[in-house]
């Protein structure tokens, strides 16, 4: 029997609202969430003393729990957070990141808004038992307290003009429903993100089935911006020329199971 594979092929920039610009933008905007949140706190804790108190914390406000193994805070080395994990309510570890801010607390107090090299790995595995069930990590984030309302006219989102340089290496994400296993490996993210300024990340991945590499398959792409922040410091997206750009080759399979996960077709060509 002779066993024909599909690929799927991206030469050009994906069109908007395609389904591996969601899966980037969301891997890059959760890996900046994280960097932020960790650099803003870094400096405000100390070392292990506090774990107990932000895992209690964490356990307080969402169904789910927190666990840190250790945290590190130093005037003139780096600072570190190691192995963070996220637990659902069945205590299983839904994901695990290693992140550390590669600049002393004498550099960040005096330059508070230029973070350095942040370097970030780590992994996510997401199941759904069924198509009708919630998933491990939406259970695990499940605020314990329903969130209130939002005003008639929200208020826009202000955050600090911070800069970085990304070195996010070896991030590995999996999602499983119903005993099919789709994920990407190896997912690395780098270069210069400016929130007041230019960004240029250059971003590369192998995608996985079951577990197992595609290693004849990738994903490579790039984001580049201009500043994301407006004169009041608000969060702003348009008038920034956000440019995204794919190239992905990836098994059929991997598109077969994408596609009923997110309920949009993919075309695939023979290969």
């Amino acid at each position: 029997m002779t066993t024909r594979s599909r690929t799927l092929a991206f030469a050009r920039p994906v069109r908007r609202g395609g389904i591996l610009k969601k899966l980037l933008i969301g891997s890059v905007v959760t890996v900046v969430l994280l960097i932020i949140a960790v650099a803003v706190l870094v400096p405000m804790l100390a070392g292990n003393l506090l774990i107990p108190r932000i895992e209690a914390a964490a356990s307080d406000s969402i169904e789910g729990s927190v666990r840190i193994d250790s945290l590190s805070v130093s005037w003139t080395g780096e600072q570190t957070a190691r192995s963070v994990e996220l637990l659902d309510p069945n205590g299983d570890v839904v994901g695990q990141a290693d992140l550390t801010v590669r600049r002393s607390l004498f550099g960040l107090l005096s330059s508070p808004r230029n973070l350095g090299t942040v370097a970030l790995s780590g992994w996510i595995e997401i199941e759904r038992p069924t198509e009708s069930a919630p998933t491990n990590l939406e259970r695990a984030i499940k605020p314990k307290q329903p969130a209130p309302s939002p005003p008639a006219s929200a208020e826009p989102i202000t955050l600090p003009p911070l800069r970085m340089t990304l070195d996010v290496s070896d991030l590995r994400f999996s999602y499983e429903l119903a005993g099919k296993t789709i994920g990407i490996t190896k997912l690395a993210i780098s270069g210069p993100l400016t929130l007041d300024g230019q960004t240029n990340l250059t971003i590369t991945a192998v995608p996985t089935i079951d577990g197992n590499e595609a290693t004849d398959r990738s994903i490579d792409a790039s984001i580049k911006s201009g500043p994301l922040l407006n004169a009041s410091r608000e969060l702003t997206i348009s008038g920034s020329g956000v440019e995204l750009s794919i190239d992905a080759n990836l098994p059929g399979e991997y598109a077969s199971v994408i596609s009923g996960l997110f309920g949009e077709p993919i075309t695939t060509t023979a290969g």
